[in-house]
């Protein structure tokens, strides 16, 4: 086989897969995004105070609309549950209330921070919803909260998955 022969085959063979990929990505054959299991937030809220240098702790906050009921207990004990199955990762992990002033916490190991006064005018956009908050405060990712349609397991999965894939490309203070 000569040379010229050869490169007839082999450019085109090399550049068929990036017409494909040109292709896909243009005709919208492939969907991106889609590796999480929560729902991205489009803006910024930042929910919680930053913590210190030498801190590097991750938040599952339970965001009730107003006075903790039945729906946020199953929260709190779904997120209880998720917490105790992160075995030794726990250390990276803080759960947390974030209620108004009327609030208590159903269970007594969870910290009540205070919401923000006067919320942040997106702040509804977390209401009623699980959070995975950063180190800086800043509100990641929501689940709704477990109900007929969200079964506890399921939410909780999908948080530990998410989590730990956010804990392990953390590079914020490496």
């Amino acid at each position: 086989m000569n040379k010229t022969k050869f490169l007839s085959i082999f450019l085109p063979l090399c550049l068929l897969p990036l017409l494909l990929a040109k292709l896909a990505l243009h005709f919208g054959w492939f969907e991106g995004g889609t590796v999480s299991k929560g729902e991205w937030l489009s803006e910024e809220i930042f929910v919680l105070p930053a913590l210190e240098a030498h801190e590097k702790v991750w938040r599952l906050a339970v965001v009730p609309a107003e006075q903790c009921k039945q729906q946020c207990e199953q929260a709190l004990h779904t997120v209880q549950q998720l917490f105790i199955g992160l075995g030794r990762k726990q250390v990276q992990v803080q759960p947390v209330l974030l209620a108004d002033g009327s609030a208590e916490a159903v269970l007594q190991q969870f910290p009540v921070f205070q919401r923000q006064t006067p919320a942040p005018a997106d702040a509804v956009a977390i209401q009623n919803y699980i959070v995975i908050v950063d180190v800086q405060g800043l509100v990641l990712l929501r689940y709704p909260l477990p109900d007929a349609d969200h079964a506890p397991a399921d939410i909780a999965r999908d948080i530990r998955t998410d989590l730990l894939k956010l804990m392990n490309y953390d590079r914020i203070r490496v």
